[in-house]
């Protein structure tokens, strides 16, 4: 593990690299990291971390010259593909399977996501896909020596892919982790959650709750604010949390879990 990987949308950071191309990041790895592009490029999007807000996702990943596209995969399982070379995915179209080629840098998103879905959800499914565009192109890059990966009947070409099922996204907390895939999955869900909401930014928000808590920048709320709310005031927290950065229930738990805000 002597080898280091330069990050493509932070390349003054290099993290070390294991033999099966597989990156080594702790949970403060990923926060530096989000943190770090955040300020990097927050202004090209009119984006504060000192005022809660939702991160424009859809701004951030075309501003790193990928594009996102919708499409019923043909695989009703999948709810994200990522894709870092030219491929052939199938998919439906009105009533029929199909192979539609997709160029590189091409992040494909369930149909049902676009219309149908809660936007939480839609956009943790776009984060996390940045997140491999984030960490993960030299894994799945088609010159790579890893194994062929197996996207079963969706996907049809000689390169590799990230496919994303519905088992997968924002799904990778608090399960065990056996395989290098594994740890790849949890590194998309950690870097989603922590993209789409920043812990500086969520401590600004706590802030206008717990104004007597120690929730400052650089510390941790140790106390565990929202288990001491009466459940009215904690269902308020939680609606105005989930409406301001945009993220579903699961995930604001979560994440305000993580940070300690909630036991």
């Amino acid at each position: 593990m002597n080898k280091t990987a330069q990050l493509k949308f932070l390349p003054n950071i290099c993290v070390p690299v294991k033999k099966d191309r597989t990156l080594v990041l702790s949970c403060d790895d990923i926060e530096f990291h989000v943190q770090e592009f955040l300020k990097s490029h927050g202004l090209d999007y009119d984006y504060d971390l000192a005022i809660p807000q939702a991160t424009p996702i859809d701004e951030i990943i075309e501003g790193m010259g990928l594009t996102v596209q919708f499409a019923y995969f043909a695989d009703p399982q999948i709810l994200g593909m990522n894709l870092f070379g030219q491929g052939r995915v199938k998919v439906r179209i009105q009533g029929q399977v199909k192979e539609v080629v997709y160029d590189a840098g091409t992040i494909i998103i369930s149909g049902e996501l676009e219309n149908n879905s809660p936007v939480g959800r839609l956009n943790f499914t776009l984060a996390h896909e940045f997140g491999h565009s984030f960490y993960h192109e030299e894994y799945f890059n088609p010159h790579s020596e890893n194994y062929e990966l197996d996207f079963g009947e969706s996907f049809s070409c000689d390169l590799k892919a990230s496919s994303c099922k519905r088992s997968i996204v924002g799904e990778y907390f608090g399960r065990p982790l056996n395989s290098e895939l594994d740890w790849i999955e949890w590194q998309a869900d950690y870097f989603a959650s922590c993209l789409l909401m920043p812990k500086d930014s969520v401590r600004v928000f706590m802030q206008k709750f717990f104004p007597d808590t120690k929730v400052l920048f650089g510390q941790v709320a140790r106390e565990f604010p929202l288990n001491h709310c009466a459940e009215m005031q904690k269902q308020k927290i939680f609606d105005e949390f989930e409406k301001t950065y945009r993220v579903s229930h699961q995930a604001a738990v979560i994440r305000l879990r993580k940070l300690s805000y909630l036991k």
